[in-house]
């Protein structure tokens, strides 16, 4: 809903008696000092999305009201032509007041919504370390013909990590100091420019913590809600990987599996190898990492004294002509290997909490199947083979 422009500030509640049916509205107002009869745009913003809510002309003095009526906190993106955007969570019934220019709207002084104001430091922090870094790409592209440019590219370089740096920090104690605020919700899952500002991985006490400060402020919103749930189902796929990871360790038992060998009409399982001490290898018949470290492995057995002992090599491929190729040239088909052929969605990177970029990786099982030792290299793996 469009509420007609007034000049000066709107009396709101002359204009929108309360009733017993109809809550209060929420209303974004104000003024922009160099955007006469100019089109402002308002999006709502959610965890998929966004898309436009409605669209105002300011009047001849600059002022523009907006009239929105929501039973719970919305994010609002108010943008002006190209300009950067202003971001604005709006908690019901909230009167918030804008002053400002259209072409700096973060800067705007906003009064009425200390959420928006939190989102406004963020928005302000992080444009000029963006400023930075795009100032330092155009000097990096300048000095790129120069005869020094490798030690000019390292300083910048440095430059650069020292602006990401801060950029995490500062979003980091800003969820520290706001574990509440939607604000911090919007944050924590922002890049700057393509680079993960927070890693859930390794800061994932800092998304439990906003997690209890929002239901402990907003326990009824749809936001906290859907957080809320996702949390949920990190813990449980983390505590799931836990369980997994212990039962990989040295100790337990090979997890079992059974896949179709690369010699026709024969499977690869753990059981055909009971009473013999063997080497498992996880690698990718397209990447030179693990071409190269199983070639290493090759090399070492043919030239030590426990030659004989028996490879098992897993191959991650969709394509077997692909594989099969790798493994002839390579010089492995003296090798027991085998793959399910579904590449990058093969359960077993669950089953061995495997990642596709730490391929290759190996293991050493005894002859009654228990796990020796995971390596991560080839050099891992050739030191305990040596011992």
């Amino acid at each position: 809903m469009t509420i007609a422009l007034f000049s000066g500030f709107l009396i709101f509640e002359s204009c929108h008696p309360s009733s017993a049916e109809q809550p209060s509205p929420s209303v974004i107002q104000g003024f922009l000092q160099d955007e006469l009869q100019s089109k402002i745009v308002l999006h709502e913003m959610d965890i998929i999305e966004m898309h436009p809510v409605d669209s105002v002309m300011t009047g001849k003095d600059g002022s523009f009201v907006f009239s929105l009526f929501i039973t719970e906190p919305v994010f609002y993106q108010m943008s002006i032509g190209k300009n950067d955007p202003l971001v604005l969570i709006v908690n019901p019934g909230e009167k918030i007041q804008l002053k400002g220019k259209a072409d700096s709207l973060i800067f705007a002084d906003i009064q009425g919504s200390e959420e928006s104001r939190l989102m406004q430091e963020y928005l302000i922090h992080t444009q000029r370390n963006l400023r930075l870094s795009e100032s330092l790409a155009t000097l990096l592209a300048v000095k790129s013909q120069e005869k020094d440019f490798l030690t000019v590219r390292d300083s910048i370089l440095k430059v650069f990590d020292s602006i990401y740096t801060d950029q995490k920090q500062f979003v980091k104690n800003f969820i520290l100091h706001h574990p509440g605020s939607l604000a911090s919700l919007i944050i924590i899952n922002q890049k700057f420019g393509r680079q993960v500002v927070v890693d859930e991985h390794s800061n994932f006490d800092l998304f439990i913590k906003l997690d209890s400060g929002l239901l402990a402020h907003y326990p009824k919103s749809k936001h906290t809600l859907n957080y809320h749930r996702q949390m949920a189902e990190r813990a449980r796929e983390r505590e799931i990987k836990k369980m997994v990871r212990e039962n990989i360790e040295p100790g337990h038992t090979i997890p079992y599996f059974r896949l179709p060998s690369l010699d026709e009409n024969q499977w690869i399982s753990p059981s055909k190898f009971k009473g013999k001490k063997f080497i498992l290898a996880f690698w990718i018949p397209t990447q030179k990492k693990s071409i190269h470290q199983l070639a290493q492995l090759r090399e070492f057995l043919l030239a030590s004294q426990i030659k004989e002992i028996p490879v098992v090599a897993i191959a991650f491929e969709l394509y077997r002509s692909r594989w099969e190729n790798v493994v002839k040239a390579g010089n492995m088909a003296h090798w027991s290997h085998a793959s399910d052929l579904k590449g990058d969605a093969s359960p077993l990177f669950d089953v061995f909490d495997l990642m596709i970029d730490s391929l290759p990786v190996f293991y050493l099982i005894d002859e009654q199947q228990t796990i020796i030792g995971r390596y991560s290299s080839f050099e891992d793996l050739k030191k305990s083979l040596a011992k």
